[in-house]
């Protein structure tokens, strides 16, 4: 069984033993959830989505609520384009997007529509951080970013 179901069990058996508190499930995932999950969320007090596709996949009503991030305070001491932000072949000007490389956060989504807006706008450039469970996903978009003549553009910082 999966981590999430795990809590969400935990969760209902606490809560069974008269623990006061209300569970909330929440979901960034766009995929079919199995019917032990399915089972387990429709048990839930709220259910939270951060996007309508995600939503969508959930079969009860949730409530989206988006990712929000205050980059301000994420930036080093030095400001934008300081070392820390800047990979050896990423010039200080240029914006960067940054996206995690996990399978069910999209990443394959992102490199799509990153291999459509990169050549329209130079000045931008897509970093994919995080670690890999499986070479072959990180082997399959690294080739599509080749095949879309962008490994030159935007080569890998090493």
């Amino acid at each position: 069984m999966r981590g999430r179901n795990n809590e969400m069990l935990i969760g209902l058996a606490l809560r069974g033993l008269g623990w006061p508190f209300k569970l909330v499930f929440t979901s960034a995932a766009q995929r079919h959830h199995t019917w032990i999950t399915r089972f387990l969320i429709a048990r839930m007090d709220g259910v939270i989505a951060t996007n309508a596709a995600s939503a969508s996949y959930l079969k009860r009503p949730a409530t989206v609520v988006h990712h929000g991030v205050d980059t301000s305070g994420l930036l080093p001491a030095g400001g934008p384009g300081g070392s820390v932000l800047r990979p050896r072949a990423c010039p200080a000007a240029m914006h960067r997007l940054l996206w995690s490389r996990a399978p069910q956060k999209g990443t394959d989504l992102f490199v799509e529509a990153m291999c459509t807006l990169l050549p329209k706008y130079p000045d931008y450039m897509a970093v994919i951080v995080g670690a890999i469970d499986g070479r072959g996903f990180a082997d399959a978009l690294e080739a599509r970013v080749r095949a879309a003549g962008l490994a030159e553009a935007h080569p890998h910082p090493g």
